[in-house]
C-alpha cells in the first residue's frame, strides 16, 4: 500500500538556513520530525525506519547522534537480557 504525505509550509530564519539547499534542510526536518515522533511514542523506531526509507540500524544511528535514547532500558537489564540468552 502506498504511504500517503501531507506538506506543511514552514517559516525558518534565513540565517539558520544560509548556504544550505532547500533539500538539506526538508532532509533535516523530515528526520527531526520522525525522531521527535519516536520520543514521544508516537510511533516506533521500526516505523520511524520505515518512513525515513532507511534501515533500522542507520535509522537508530541517526536517532542517537539526535540525542534520542535507542535503548529504553534500565541499568543492568540488557546485560541480564543478554545472559539469560547465552
Amino acid at each position: 500500500m502506498a504511504q500517503s504525505s501531507r506538506t506543511y509550509p514552514v517559516d525558518l530564519p534565513e540565517e539558520t538556513t544560509r548556504d544550505r539547499a532547500d533539500v538539506s534542510v526538508v532532509a533535516e526536518l523530515r528526520v527531526l520530525w520522525v525522531i521527535e515522533a519516536v520520543r514521544k511514542g508516537r510511533i516506533s523506531t521500526g516505523c520511524g525506519a520505515r518512513v525515513l526509507g532507511m534501515p533500522l540500524a542507520r535509522f537508530l544511528r541517526e536517532a542517537s547522534a539526535y540525542g534520542l535514547a535507542v535503548l529504553d532500558a534500565e541499568p543492568g537489564e540488557v546485560e541480564a537480557e543478554v545472559g539469560s540468552r547465552t
